[in-house]
């Protein structure tokens, strides 16, 4: 699922909750055709950051079953993961700083998201 509008700098915030021990998901912000794309990803192996050759891991894994909280900023050069209150990446002179949609999907198992929220930065 993606946003019909694009932005470049904006913070998504969001509460999910994994409901399988082994559901793959992830979030891209300033996302393009082709696939370009700020991707933070999870999956067996915990959190992932990556774009274009960049490539992260951030943290292990979640409790499945419990509600977690996401902050992803993207503002400028910049990107900021926090995930329960916790910096979990940050990330400088990040190349892809034009205007792209934001997307979510589910690759694997069930997740649940409630205030899913994106805040634009002017």
């Amino acid at each position: 699922m993606a946003t019909r509008k694009s932005w470049k700098d904006l913070v998504l915030t969001a509460e999910f909750q994994l409901m399988e021990p082994d559901t793959s998901f992830g979030i891209v912000l300033r996302t393009h055709r082709g696939g370009r794309g700020l991707k933070l990803q999870y999956d067996a192996k915990g959190f992932r950051f990556s774009h274009g050759q960049l490539s992260e891991s951030l943290r292990s894994k979640i409790d499945p079953g419990v509600w977690h909280r996401l902050v992803y900023y993207a503002l400028g050069p910049m990107v900021v993961v926090i995930l329960d209150g916790e910096q979990i990446g940050s990330f400088a002179d990040i190349a892809l700083t034009d205007p792209g949609r934001v997307a979510i999907y589910c690759k694997k198992g069930r997740i649940l998201y409630r205030k899913l929220e994106v805040t634009v930065q002017d």
